[in-house]
C-alpha cells in the first residue's frame, strides 16, 4: 500500500539524513566519477523539502491551487529539474526550476497537474496499492480513450488472405509494407 511505501521511504530518508553533512565534493571524488562541468555528477533532478518555522504540523494538500502558477523569470539552474516544497502554515508551496533546453512551461504545468491528481488520490485512498494509483487527469483519460479507440469491425467468415486480395484489387499502388527507406505496394507484395 502507499502507507507501507511511505514508511519505507521515510526510514530510508531518516537513515540518509545521518550522512547529510558528508562533503559533496569528497563523495564525488571517492566515487571516482568522470567530471563533466556541464551537469551534476550524481543526479539530474533535485527534490527538496524546506521546513518553515511557522508550520503547525498540519498540512492541507487537498486543494493545490494552480491559479498562482507563474512563469517568473529565467534563472540559472544547477540541475535539469529542481522541485522545492516549502511549508507555509497549512499549505505547501511548490517551486519548480527547470532547464529550458529540456523542458518547457506547459510540460511543467502538466507535471504539477499530475502531481495534484496523485496527491488527492493518495489522501483519499492511502491504503491503495501504489500500482493502483493514477496521476492521469480526466482530460488525459479521455485523450487516451480516444487514442486507443482502434476497434474495427471485421468479417470473421473471411480470411486475412481474402482481405489482402481485396486490397490488391482496390488499391494496388498503395504502400502495403515499408522498412526504413524501402517499400512495397500491394501489387508488388502480391507478386511475391
Amino acid at each position: 500500500t502507499f502507507d507501507e511505501f511511505y514508511d519505507i521511504v521515510k526510514a530510508e530518508l531518516l537513515e540518509a539524513y545521518a550522512h547529510q553533512a558528508y562533503p559533496f565534493d569528497l563523495l564525488v571524488d571517492e566515487l571516482n566519477l568522470n567530471k563533466d562541468f556541464s551537469r551534476s555528477p550524481l543526479f539530474d533532478i533535485m527534490v527538496a523539502m524546506r521546513n518553515s518555522e511557522e508550520s503547525n504540523g498540519y498540512l492541507n494538500l487537498e486543494d493545490i491551487d494552480l491559479s498562482n502558477a507563474e512563469y517568473d523569470r529565467p534563472v540559472k539552474v544547477k540541475f535539469d529539474l529542481e522541485i522545492g516544497f516549502k511549508e507555509n502554515g497549512n499549505h505547501i508551496g511548490i517551486e519548480l526550476m527547470f532547464n529550458t533546453d529540456i523542458y518547457d512551461y506547459s510540460t511543467m504545468l502538466g507535471l504539477i497537474q499530475h502531481f495534484q491528481v496523485l496527491v488527492n488520490q493518495i489522501l483519499s485512498e492511502s491504503e491503495a496499492k501504489v500500482a493502483d494509483l493514477s496521476y492521469l487527469t480526466p482530460s488525459d483519460k479521455s485523450q487516451l480513450a480516444h487514442f486507443n479507440a482502434t476497434e474495427v469491425s471485421y468479417d470473421f467468415d473471411r480470411t486475412i488472405l481474402s482481405e489482402f486480395k481485396d486490397r490488391v484489387l482496390s488499391a494496388p499502388d498503395r504502400i502495403a509494407v515499408w522498412y526504413e527507406t524501402e517499400s512495397l505496394s500491394y501489387a508488388a507484395l502480391d507478386a511475391y
